[in-house]
C-alpha cells in the first residue's frame, strides 16, 4: 500500500512538473513569436560571455556609425555598440548601469548628441518605444525600474515598461513574419551579427542644403546649457570615474544644422570642466566622409533666429561613411588610449569567429542589392574585388563616379557590355561570386 502510494504520489509530482515545464514553455514560445524586436535594436549577443574593452553608448548616430567587428580587425580592439534609434541621453546613463552588471569595459564611448533636450521631450507613445528598443534586451533590475520611473508615474505604465510581454501578447494578428522565424535555423529571431552595428544600405541623393549649411565658429554655444540632457552627460561621467572606468565624450559626424553644431560647441567647454577627453568630429568630417557616398539620409534643420533654435535635421551615414569614421575612430583609440590588440591572443578565436559572422552577413545583404549606385557604396567592403560591365558609351554621373574612384585597385571597369551595366562582385580571399547583378 505504502509502495501504490509513494508511485502515485510520484506520478502527480510528475504530471505537475510537466504541466508547470508546458506552460512555461508555451509562454516563452509566445513571448517570442509576438516580440516585435527588430534586428537594428537587437543586442543579445552583448551577453554572451566576453570582455569588451570598449563600450559605445548613443542614438542612431552611435548605431549606424561605429562598426565593432571592424575595430577588432583593423586594431585587435574588443567592443560593443549599445547604440539605438531615439536612445536619449537619460535612457543612455540607465543601460550605462545596467551594462557594467555584465561587462565592465575599460573605456565607456557616449556621443552627446541631442544634449539640449530636457526629458521626455517626446509624445508618451514615442518615449515609451525608444525605452522598449534598448531596455527589452536587458532583463528586470532595480535600474530598470528606476529608468522607468522617469519617464512615467504611473504604476501600470511602468509595468508595461518592466515587462514587455503585458504589451506584446495580443499581437497575434501582426506575427506572421514571426510566426514563420520559430521553425527556422535563427532559433526564433534573426540576431545582430554586427555586435550592435546597423549597417545603412542607401544613398542620401538631395545633400544640397548639408553642403551650404553654415558652419559656425568655435565660440557659438547652446542658448541653455542647463538641460536635463547635460545633466546626465554628467551623471554619466561621474558613475563611470567612481566605476573606474575611463569616460570619453564625442559627437559624431555628420552635423545636421546649426543647433547640432552649437550641441558640439557647449559640450567642449564641459567636458573640459569636468576633465573629461572629448572629440568634436563636426569641424573636421570633410576630410573623413563624402556627403555625395557617404550618407543613408539627409535632413537638415533650419535657423530661426527669433527662438535661437532651429528645426530639427537628422543625418545618417551608409556603411561607406560609417567604414570610414569607424576607422577614424580606431587610430584615436589606438593611439590616445591604452587598449590592448586582442588578435593573436588567448580569446582571439572567438572574435575572429564573430567577424567571420557578420562578414557572412554583409555578402549576404550585398548579394541582394538591385540598385547600381548603392550596390557600389557596398563594395567599399574589405576584400571584395568588382568588376563593373558597362555599355560601351556609358557615362557616369558624379556619385557614381566617386564610388568607382573609392574602390581604386579593387575595381575594373570593362566597357563592353549589351546593355546598361552589370557587377560581379568577387571575395578575395575565397574566389566566390558574392553578387553576379544586372542593370
Amino acid at each position: 500500500m505504502r509502495l501504490t502510494l509513494s508511485i502515485s504520489s510520484f506520478k502527480r509530482g510528475a504530471a505537475a512538473v510537466l504541466t508547470a515545464a508546458l506552460a512555461l514553455g508555451g509562454i516563452y514560445v509566445h513571448s517570442r513569436v509576438v516580440d516585435p524586436q527588430d534586428i537594428n535594436s537587437d543586442k543579445s549577443t552583448f551577453f554572451d560571455r566576453k570582455n569588451y574593452d570598449v563600450l559605445f553608448f548613443g542614438t542612431s548616430h552611435v548605431g549606424r556609425t561605429i562598426i565593432p567587428p571592424q575595430l577588432y580587425r583593423d586594431y585587435g580592439i574588443t567592443s560593443y555598440n549599445l547604440g539605438t534609434n531615439g536612445q536619449e541621453l537619460y535612457l543612455t546613463y540607465y543601460i550605462l548601469r545596467d551594462a557594467v552588471r555584465y561587462h565592465k569595459p575599460r573605456l565607456a564611448v557616449l556621443d552627446v548628441y541631442s544634449c539640449r533636450l530636457d526629458y521626455p521631450d517626446e509624445d508618451e507613445a514615442t518615449e515609451r518605444a525608444r525605452f522598449h528598443s534598448i531596455f527589452d534586451n536587458f532583463p528586470l533590475s532595480r535600474n530598470k525600474a528606476r529608468a522607468a520611473n522617469v519617464l512615467c508615474g504611473s504604476d501600470n505604465k511602468k509595468n508595461e515598461l518592466l515587462v514587455p510581454y503585458s504589451v506584446y501578447h495580443n499581437r497575434w494578428k501582426a506575427c506572421a513574419f514571426p510566426f514563420r522565424r520559430l521553425w527556422n535555423e535563427h532559433a526564433f529571431s534573426d540576431k545582430n551579427q554586427s555586435s550592435g552595428f546597423q549597417p545603412q544600405f542607401t544613398i542620401a541623393k538631395d545633400v544640397e542644403a548639408y553642403e551650404s549649411m553654415r558652419r559656425i565658429s568655435p565660440e557659438e554655444y547652446l542658448a541653455d546649457e542647463d538641460t536635463d540632457g547635460i545633466a546626465y552627460i554628467r551623471r554619466f561621467v561621474t558613475f563611470c570615474t567612481e566605476s573606474g572606468i575611463q569616460p570619453l565624450l564625442v559627437y559624431l559626424p555628420p552635423a545636421s544644422g546649426v543647433l547640432q553644431q552649437r550641441e558640439a560647441n557647449s559640450i567642449r567647454r564641459i567636458a573640459a570642466d569636468m576633465q573629461v577627453p572629448y572629440y568634436n568630429f563636426l569641424p573636421d568630417e570633410a576630410r573623413i566622409i563624402d556627403s555625395r557616398t557617404d550618407f543613408q539620409n539627409c535632413r537638415i534643420g533650419e535657423e530661426n533666429p527669433e527662438r535661437d533654435s532651429m528645426d530639427n535635421g537628422n543625418c545618417h551615414l551608409n556603411l561607406s561613411g560609417a567604414q570610414k569614421m569607424t576607422d577614424c575612430l580606431g587610430s584615436i583609440l589606438r593611439r590616445d588610449f591604452a587598449l590592448p590588440d586582442h588578435r593573436g591572443g588567448r580569446d582571439s578565436a572567438a572574435w575572429e569567429a564573430d567577424y567571420e559572422k557578420y562578414r557572412t552577413f554583409i555578402h549576404s545583404k550585398i548579394s541582394n542589392i538591385n540598385n547600381l549606385d548603392i550596390l557600389l557604396m557596398a563594395c567599399s567592403f574589405e576584400g571584395l574585388h568588382t568588376t563593373l560591365y558597362t555599355a560601351p558609351g556609358m557615362e557616369f554621373d558624379d556619385v557614381q563616379q566617386r564610388l568607382i574612384d573609392q574602390l581604386e585597385g579593387r575595381i575594373a571597369v570593362i566597357r563592353e557590355y549589351d546593355g546598361y551595366a552589370r557587377v560581379i562582385v568577387t571575395d578575395e580571399r575565397t574566389g566566390s561570386i558574392v553578387a553576379d547583378t544586372s542593370f
